[in-house]
């Protein structure tokens, strides 16, 4: 037991390194590459649109549709949720100053591109 005022000392576990610079930037470009693979998968789904879902469900599901088709709302909401992370793993590689590995130009541009507001036909 302690008398008041006296300093009392407890063991702490240490801390979690921070990883490498090197590893860290690797690890933020891997984090971008895979919001931009499935950013563009998402663009790419909303532009074919299979289940006509903008002119038949724009904001609510139809029942002629496909159980769990959902709605064109849903999927546009999908993606600016993907996007809003992409945009956030860039600005994480860019205020960690990394420059290696490269992120594609591509990737960055997707990162602020507007969505599709309607499918390509």
């Amino acid at each position: 037991m302690t008398e008041i005022g006296e300093p009392i000392s407890i063991a702490l576990p240490p801390l979690a390194k921070e990883p490498e610079p090197e590893e860290k930037c690797k690890k933020l470009a891997s984090n971008v590459w895979t919001k931009c693979t499935k950013l563009k998968e998402r663009i790419a789904a909303l532009e074919v649109d299979k289940h006509e879902l903008f002119s038949k469900a724009k904001s609510l599901p139809h029942p002629s549709l496909p159980t769990g088709s959902g709605s064109w709302n849903g999927p546009v909401h999908k993606a600016e949720g993907v996007q809003n992370g992409l945009r956030d793993n860039v600005e994480a590689y860019d205020e960690a100053k990394c420059s290696s590995p490269r992120l594609p130009k591509s990737c960055r541009d997707l990162a602020y591109a507007d969505l599709p507001s309607k499918p390509k036909k």
